[in-house]
């Protein structure tokens, strides 16, 4: 993740929101689409590293046998 959309995350989460993304964005001068991507793509790692954790432990015992 960026630096600057760290910084914005930081003041959003320390603000309790009242600083808009946009005005986050235009003030850090990043684009307001960093804001989102970055989170999103952290979801999407998140949700898949569980799922292969799950098939590891209900399904998937070939590493169990070392």
């Amino acid at each position: 993740m960026g630096e600057k959309v760290a910084l914005a995350y930081k003041l959003r989460s320390l603000s309790e929101g009242s600083y808009g993304i946009s005005v986050l964005a235009r003030t850090l001068n990043f684009n307001r689409g960093s804001f989102y991507r970055e989170r999103v793509l952290e979801i999407k790692d998140d949700l898949m590293a569980k799922e292969i954790e799950r098939i590891h432990t209900e399904e998937d015992d070939t590493l169990t046998h070392i």
